[in-house]
């Protein structure tokens, strides 16, 4: 990542200056942070239903409240498989989602760390959930969980 798109996404996200991460890919306003952290880059998930987004069939599409975000996210993640759970701790064979108060999924990775595609900006990867907490998306709400596929 540039020091100038560096300095832009750490003014947004302060607490960025003092940990780990780094840019996975560059911007694109196809997609936001709800689409990305279900696996979907062809789309923008949003419940109010406008402008050609998409909501997950079956759930509440309107013009909701900020506040009432989350709970839509809550519910979007819950219609493809995942379940709260009382950690955001790496667990063997599941995959994670953080939602946060203020509009914004993030993804466990792999390897434990979590990723974030900002807004419009880029999808970054980071260490930890707090390194994107403060006034853009509040803090973490709610964590969730569904277990991985199994290979065969």
């Amino acid at each position: 990542m540039s020091a100038g798109r560096r300095s832009k996404v750490e003014q947004y996200f302060p607490a960025l200056k003092t940990s780990e991460y780094g840019l996975t890919s560059p911007q694109d306003g196809r997609y936001n942070c709800v689409a990305w952290a279900a696996g979907d880059k062809s789309k923008w998930w949003d419940p109010s239903g406008e402008g050609g987004t998409y909501w997950p069939p079956g759930l509440p599409v309107g013009n909701f409240e900020v506040s009432e975000y989350y709970q839509r996210y809550i519910d979007a993640f819950a219609s493809i498989g995942y379940d709260q759970c009382g950690s955001h701790e790496f667990e063997e064979g599941f995959e994670k989602v953080a939602i946060f108060e203020i509009a914004h999924v993030a993804r466990q990775l792999p390897d434990g760390r979590w990723a974030s595609k900002l807004g419009v900006m880029e999808d970054i990867e980071h260490d930890h959930l707090g390194s994107i907490e403060g006034r853009c998306y509040g803090r973490v709400v709610a964590v969730m969980r569904r277990r991985m596929p199994s290979r065969s």
